[in-house]
């Protein structure tokens, strides 16, 4: 239907602002009065922006140019109008916007009035009566008469039928300012459905103190109700997204039974997620009371609650379903009240009278999800199985799964999809691998399920796959099921933020910085100008092209658009790292800034970023690398943007950069055992040639008063550098893999630090047991006495990055997974050191 013009009646009540005059000859005409001070002007185009639109209207036979901006409820972050580098969830709308004063007086507002949207032909007794012209024929479209009294039901009907404003006064989230109208879009979320409006409509005059310019605005906050749907979840409750940045839908369950199974139930809405009471709770823990907060206007606000409506139950073929087959029972929250989703139960004993040995029969259960506003049809599909007297475990196809190398760990249920008749227990036995498919670190097998975590397959380039394949058979103890077959394949993905965006280009392969989403970076800090950064093909790390700075002093930032935003939340692990030449200062360390959106500010940055040092290394790619933490800048329930800005000086090359969220997977995931030392055991860990390693209290990082944690005490008094190990046997030996980045993450602290001592570099990685090879990172530590430090090293077996040593790899091709293998950390003379809370695990490095 098309939107109702608001009709052009004044109200007699006149709202001032903030600040504003008092009367004014409103009469005052574009010439002037004196003549000598002229009118403000208006540039109309300066109005038509991504969310306003200016048009002539009529106004009281004036020609009037009214400005109407547009708002979605759910836009809830806009940039702080008094800080740049900050955000708000309100936006305030200028009312001198294009608005200038050819004498340079200074403009105000005045004589506001509100614009009347018409009569609200739903109220019965007052509008209607006095509007009979516009109220009578609408009334009749739904039987009404002026007069009458009707339902809430129908006076919503017949609001929408004239496509009114929900609200239409300056109050829930419309709030006039000094020379401003301040809109909150998400106040009006719980109040708006699909197709409604809140709408603010005034008058104003704009004066310099002689000469007015009449102006019209309307504020329009446009109405988002979103359907149930399901859903993944992240533990917080926010919808869990993909690679991709959607959310990802769970199919409906499915149920195979038997006529001799006994009632069953399971969770008919599992993934159940409705946006609008998510977010009503979260407001309501905000501001309390929703109804209290919108009561201004009476029956405003109805909290929204899903139920289950129109639950039938058909077979497929025809057949007529016996009563008692399926019921279901919601559940409901006991504090809130709330509607979290159903039970269906499923009593397939039923049938045992109708169907024969043998015969199949799907029953289909049908069901919406309604919360009131709209509909959500949901379909599940119970197939049922005649039985006879002893019954082999019955499937009807294999099973097929698909993992990403940024997935978490999955649990592969091999009974799934099966049944046992009879009701007997099953197993799964003779799993065996089929064609080219290897026992390979990452497929982990239990009595019945297969888990397998992706991480450990990271060494699969984008468009890259694996296929895992075994057959096996069921068993209920007495008979066996055919051969079944599972296939799983994992698919590697790229997890760079920095290579999804939508102009990513981590390697400067683009060949130029025109168009591009990295930019020279003006610093007020340096004179850096921006000819001296260019993309070149003389030095490149891989593919054809790096970025080159001629100058000291360099910034250089990789816009908003450069990387896939709203990925991280807050504590979640990520690292930072670029491929950096350089020609001089081989021991500085490489700074950057993590900004508030495209902000660039030293002093207001999301994080100070500091990478490692060149390691002593000059004319030689060297990984730089910082990783850490997201802070609350990442809170769950915010969109915040970011950009990277990295700092080069005269003569270096950046290539390949990298921004990598890191998942913890839980304990497949985890290399080394019982590293938080939570007995007085070294748990695996001994030391070389004489120097003393043992598990103390003292060494515990948590400092636990029960004294039921530890930590190693390493001291090294031996005129010979030494290194602590772990017991291959306490190591899984082929988790190790060619291609493949890990992180060593651990606790430490230097009690014998002095101020003389020097630096203390860390030399952790991973050697062949009676060999030759390894996989290292250097770096150096933070020397503290008492403060702890978590340090992250990562392992990256086919990396050709350098260090004062040499080459961090012995040999990018050698296959670790045909080796024993075993964590080490080098230790000097000298040295004592206290170490905590060691693991080991592998992260995406694409």
């Amino acid at each position: 239907m098309k939107r109702q013009l608001p009709a052009l009646l004044a109200l007699s009540i006149t709202a001032a602002l903030t600040g504003c005059g008092g009367d004014s000859d409103s009469g005052s005409d574009s010439s002037g009065a004196s003549g000598a001070n002229r009118t403000p002007q208006l540039n109309a185009e300066a109005l038509n922006t991504d969310r306003g639109q200016a048009m002539v209207v009529t106004s009281e036979n004036e020609e009037v140019v009214r400005w109407e901006v547009s708002f979605n409820e759910s836009e809830n972050t806009f940039t702080d109008p008094y800080d740049a580098n900050a955000t708000v969830d309100f936006f305030d709308i200028d009312l001198l916007a294009g608005v200038t004063d050819p004498d340079g007086d200074t403009l105000s507002v005045k004589n506001v009035t509100f614009i009347w949207p018409g009569p609200n032909c739903a109220n019965t007794t007052v509008d209607a009566v006095n509007f009979p012209d516009i109220c009578d024929p609408i009334l009749a479209e739904f039987g009404v008469e002026s007069g009458n009294t009707i339902t809430p039901d129908i006076a919503a009907d017949i609001r929408e039928y004239q496509n009114l404003p929900i609200v239409d006064q300056a109050i829930f989230g419309f709030e006039f300012l000094a020379d401003s109208l301040r809109v909150t879009p998400r106040n009006f979320a719980p109040i708006l459905l699909t197709g409604q409006t809140a709408e603010l409509g005034i008058n104003y005059e704009i004066t310099d103190g002689e000469n007015t310019l009449r102006r019209q605005l309307v504020a329009i906050v446009n109405g988002e109700d979103k359907a149930p749907s399901f859903i993944e979840t992240n533990p917080d409750g926010t919808p869990r997204l993909d690679s991709d940045g959607n959310q990802i839908p769970i199919e409906p369950p499915s149920l195979l039974v038997s006529e001799k199974s006994g009632v069953t139930t399971i969770d008919m809405t599992a993934g159940l997620y409705d946006q609008d009471i998510y977010d009503a709770l979260a407001w309501q823990r905000e501001i309390g009371d929703l109804a209290s907060f919108y009561s201004a206007i009476n029956n405003l606000y109805a909290r929204e609650n899903l139920s289950i409506t129109n639950f039938t139950v058909t077979a497929s073929n025809g057949m007529e379903i016996p009563d008692g087959f399926a019921s279901f029972v919601q559940r409901v929250d006991p504090v809130t009240g709330l509607v979290t989703g159903a039970d269906l139960t499923i009593n397939a004993a039923v049938l045992a009278d109708v169907l024969s040995a043998g015969e199949v029969v799907d029953v289909l259960v049908s069901f919406d999800i309604t919360d009131g506003n709209n509909v959500t049809s949901r379909e599940i599909e119970i197939t049922v199985l005649g039985a006879d007297e002893e019954n082999a475990p019955v499937f009807f196809e294999g099973i097929e799964k698909t993992v990403e190398t940024t997935g978490d760990p999955i649990n592969i249920n091999l009974l799934e999809g099966a049944i046992e008749l009879d009701g007997d227990e099953m197993s799964a036995i003779g799993i065996t691998p089929v064609g080219a498919t290897e026992a390979e670190y990452g497929v982990f097998f239990g009595t019945s399920n297969i888990t397998i975590d992706p991480y450990h397959f990271s060494y699969l380039a984008p468009g890259e796959s694996k296929v895992f394949s075994y057959t096996y058979q069921i068993t209920d103890g007495s008979m066996t099921s055919e051969e079944r077959r599972v296939d799983i394949t994992v698919n590697g993905v790229s997890a760079n933020l920095a290579a999804r965006g939508a102009q990513s280009d981590p390697g400067f392969e683009s060949g130029s910085l025109e168009g591009s989403a990295w930019k020279f970076q003006l610093d007020p800090a340096s004179a850096a100008t921006e000819e001296n950064l260019i993309v070149t093909d003389a030095e490149k790390h891989s593919g054809d092209y790096s970025l080159s700075s001629m100058q000291d002093g360099m910034f250089t930032t990789l816009g908003t658009t450069g990387i896939q935003q709203n990925q991280l939340n807050e504590n979640d692990l990520f690292y930072i790292s670029v491929y950096a030449k350089v020609a001089a200062g081989q021991w500085n360390t490489l700074n950057g800034l993590l900004n508030r959106g495209d902000n660039f500010d030293r002093n207001n940055a999301v994080e100070n970023l500091t990478f490692q040092s060149a390691l002593g290394v000059t004319n030689s790619w060297v990984e730089r690398i910082t990783t850490l933490r997201a802070s609350d800048y990442f809170a769950p329930t915010t969109e915040e943007t970011v950009s990277l800005s990295l700092l080069m000086n005269q003569n270096t090359q950046f290539d390949d950069v990298a921004m990598i969220k890191v998942k913890s997977g839980g304990q497949v995931r985890q290399m080394i055992a019982n590293g938080r030392f939570l007995s007085p055991s070294t748990q695996g860990w001994s030391i070389t040639g004489g120097a003393s390693i043992e598990a103390t209290l003292d060494a515990n990082r948590a400092a636990n008063p029960s004294g039921a944690d530890y930590g190693l005490q390493i001291t090294n008094n031996t005129a010979e550098t030494q290194r602590i190990e772990l017991d291959p046997n306490f190591f899984p030996q082929g988790a190790v893999k060619n291609g493949m980045r890990y992180i060593i993450q651990f606790d430490m602290r230097t009690p014998s630090y002095t101020s003389d001592t020097g630096a203390i570099p860390i030399e952790f990685g991973i050697f062949e047991v009676g060999g030759n090879n390894f996989s290292k990172r250097v770096d150096f530590a933070n020397r503290s006495p008492t403060e702890w430090t978590t340090y992250y090293m990562h392992i990256d077996t086919t990396s050709d990055s350098a260090y004062f040593g040499g080459s961090i790899n012995s040999d990018v091709n050698f296959d670790w997974t045909s080796t024993i293998v075993q964590p080490a950390l080098y230790i000097r003379p000298g040295d004592e050191l206290q170490i905590d809370n060691i693991s080991m695990y592998p992260v995406p490095k694409h």
